[in-house]
C-alpha cells in the first residue's frame, strides 16, 4: 500500500510542475521596444511570478521594467508607456524557453486585460519590455508557472 500512495504522489507532484498559465504575447514590430501593457493586446503579469518566455527572434528582455526606468531614464515614464528610451534587458537568442521571474514590489496598473480573462478595469501588473536585435518584427511568449520545476 505504501509504494502506491508514494507513487500517486510522485505522479500529482509532477502533474504541478511547468508552465500553468499562458499569459500573452508581446509582439513588437520593426525592432521597437514594447512592453506587456503596451503590447497589441495587453496582458497582466502577476508580481512575484516564475515565468517562462519564448521569443521567435534573438531579443532583449527586461523584467522588472519600472525599476529600470526610474534608475536610468531619470523617473520618466518611458518603459511605462511602452518604449525604453535605451536597449535594456538581457540579450536571448531565438527559438529557445527560458525562466525568470517578476518582482513584487515595481507594478503598475493597466487598463486591457485579453490573456487572463479581463479581470477588471485596473489590474496590477509587472511590467516586461522586449526589444529584438534585429531591425525586424518579432514576439515573445510568456507563461506563468509553479516553479517547482
Amino acid at each position: 500500500m505504501k509504494p502506491l500512495a508514494l507513487a500517486v504522489a510522485l505522479f500529482a507532484a509532477v502533474a504541478f510542475a511547468g508552465e500553468r498559465i499562458y499569459l500573452g504575447r508581446i509582439l513588437s514590430a520593426a525592432g521597437a521596444s514594447t512592453t506587456n501593457a503596451s503590447t497589441l493586446f495587453p496582458f497582466s503579469i502577476p508580481p512575484g511570478s516564475k515565468l517562462t518566455f519564448y521569443c521567435s527572434v534573438a531579443t532583449n528582455v527586461l523584467t522588472d521594467a519600472l525599476r529600470v526606468n526610474a534608475l536610468y531614464d531619470g523617473g520618466s515614464a518611458a518603459c511605462e508607456t511602452g518604449t525604453c528610451a535605451q536597449p535594456y534587458g538581457v540579450p536571448f537568442a531565438a527559438a529557445t524557453l527560458y525562466p525568470t521571474s517578476v518582482g513584487s514590489d515595481r507594478t503598475t496598473r493597466i487598463t486591457t486585460v485579453s490573456a487572463d480573462g479581463g479581470s477588471g478595469p485596473y489590474v496590477p501588473t509587472a511590467l516586461v519590455a522586449i526589444q529584438p536585435t534585429v531591425n525586424a518584427g518579432g514576439f515573445c511568449d510568456f507563461w506563468q508557472r509553479a516553479g517547482t520545476e
